[in-house]
This record gives C-alpha cells, structure tokens and sequence, in this order.
C-alpha cells in the first residue's frame, strides 16, 4: 500500500466583521451552513484534511479563524505567528470592506512576511445586493497579485475549490502577494499616511485656520464620495487633484504648481 506524505500546515482567514469567515470554514469543515452571525471573539481553530493525490501529499489544515475587529492587534499578532498561508475575505455586497482588504493583507504580511494568499469575495448568492463587482476583484488581483474566487458559504461556491487552491499554493511554495521591506507602504491600510500628508500640506497652503480648511477637506471627500476612513490610491489621486485647484481658486498659479509638486512628491513616495 502507497502511503502519502503527511504535511501540517498553519493558515488564517481574515477580514472585516460579519463578512462570513465563520460561515465558510463550517461550510468547508463540516459542510453546513449556519445564517446567523456569530461574533468570534479572539480566534477560533477547526482542522479539515485535503488529499493532493498529483503531490502524493495529504494535507491537514489548522484554520485560524480571526476576531475581524481591528483594534485587536496583540490577539492578530499572536494568531498570524508562524502562519504558511492566508485567505483575506471581502463581502460583495459590502464596499467598505472590499477596501478594507489591505489592510487585513498587511497586517498578516507585518507579522508573518511573504505567504500565500487567496481572496474570498463572499456572499455571492445575494445577486441583488452585490455592489463589489468583478472589475474591482480584477482591481485587487492587479495590485496585490493575490487570485480571487466568488464564494457562497450558503450554497457552497467555490469554497472547497478556494481552499484547496491555497493549499496547493502552500504546498508549492507560491508567493502569491509580492511584498517587502521597501514597498509594505503601497498596501491600502498604509494609505492613511499619504492621506494625512497631503491634508497637512493642502492646510497650510491655504493658510487659514484649520476649522475653515478641514471644514474643505470634509466637504471634498463628500462631494467626490470617498471614505475617508478607506481611500484607494486611485481615489487619492483624484483627491490630490481636487486638492491642487482649491489651492489655485485661493491662492492663484503659483500656488498651484507648488501643490502639485508637493502632492506628486507624497504620491511618488508611496508609489501611487
């Protein structure tokens, strides 16, 4: 009788509150579906074994199911130690936390370096709700070059084939997300800090008090319906170039060339 080699291997799944990470690992583990939400408080871990009879190889998956809130960062720090493989999990029918996926990326990156991923856009059973559409997925596959499946932890779509593509990607050895020292500050959650700079040059440009300024900055993520908690580079762009002819309507050509030096700068240093 062949035996196959056994292999044990570490992998979380992450993402915003109630985006059905608890759902999809009891769809996965114990094949059922449970539509009430419940909070994970901590970590929770289930284990589920996969036969790669092309590897000679089964499998057994020690799952981390991580509490989605992020404040937690000492509970993250000690759950993605010694992690070999991630899903980050996005809701369809919830933008915010498709922008959130960043974030949950570098927070695991931060902790374990370079590992596979594989994104879980969940919920796709709810056609009518969806507002994260497959353009934005192709977005997110682009910028992180993480591979993406449409999931239902209701019907089952695609769930047992995800998790079996990230351990095969485990098994392979594949970097699915290319990060590293030098350019951890491109990922979304970093983007807060191309955002604050910007605000703080585009502020004392206008030299006014910083009531009458940020009482503009507000009615300009308003207006052009960015979250300023969440901004992609593409939305920050287009905040830098708002920004660039508020100051030239205040403050006339000059200025405005200033400004759009300053922002090129803050962007090119983030590499947006």
């Amino acid at each position: 009788m062949f035996l196959m080699k056994k292999v044990m291997q570490k992998i979380c799944i992450v993402g915003d509150p109630e985006v059905g990470k608890t759902s999809l690992i009891r769809r996965f583990v114990f094949e059922k579906y449970d539509d009430k939400y419940i909070s994970t408080l901590g970590t929770k871990v289930s284990k589920k074994t996969i036969e790669y009879a092309d590897k000679d190889t089964e499998l057994t998956l020690m799952i981390w199911d991580v509490i989605g809130q992020k404040s937690f960062q000492s509970v993250h720090k000690t759950a993605f130690k010694g992690v070999n493989g991630a899903f980050v999990v996005c809701d369809l029918t919830k933008k915010e936390t498709y922008n959130n996926l960043g974030f949950w990326i570098s927070t695991v990156i931060n902790v374990s370096e370079a590992i596979p991923f594989v994104i879980l856009a969940n919920k796709s059973d709810l056609k009518n709700k969806i507002t994260v559409n497959e353009n934005l997925l192709r977005e997110a596959l682009r910028t992180y070059n993480i591979p993406y499946f449409l999931t239902s932890a209701k019907t089952g779509e695609n769930v047992e084939e995800a998790f079996k593509e990230l351990g095969s990607l485990i098994l392979e050895r594949k970097i699915t997300v290319k990060v590293d020292k030098d350019s951890k500050d491109i990922l979304l959650d970093e983007m807060h800090k191309v955002q604050d700079e910007m605000i703080s040059n585009f502020c004392n440009m206008l030299g006014n008090d910083l009531e009458f300024t940020m009482s503009i900055v507000r009615n300009t993520y308003k207006k052009m319906n960015v979250d300023f908690k969440n901004p992609s580079p593409k939305e920050l762009l287009k905040i830098s170039d708002r920004f660039i002819e508020i100051v030239n309507d205040y403050k006339g050509k000059e200025y405005s060339k200033k400004a759009n030096r300053v922002f090129k700068n803050i962007l090119k240093k983030y590499g947006i």
